[in-house]
């Protein structure tokens, strides 16, 4: 199947993947999971080389991530 998909949905679907396990990673950093530390490091370092081929990444990190790692108080302004 995957011979079959388009290169460009093949990069999309990586970036969402990397970003959902990031997001996945920050949740448990926050409530203080340190086992997910070097899994920070190493999907950094991932996002990093990703961001420069895929530029919506760093956007949507720059707009969305912190609302994604929030509480519902926090998204309700209380």
């Amino acid at each position: 199947i995957q011979d079959n998909v388009d290169i460009q949905y093949k990069q999309l679907i990586k970036a969402a993947d990397l970003l959902s396990a990031y997001l996945k990673t920050l949740d448990e950093l926050h409530f203080g999971n340190q086992e997910f530390a070097h899994v920070k490091v190493n999907l950094d370092h991932k996002l990093n080389k990703i961001k420069q081929e895929l530029p919506e990444v760093q956007y949507f990190l720059d707009i969305f991530a912190e609302s994604c790692t929030a509480t519902v108080d926090q998204l309700s302004g209380m």
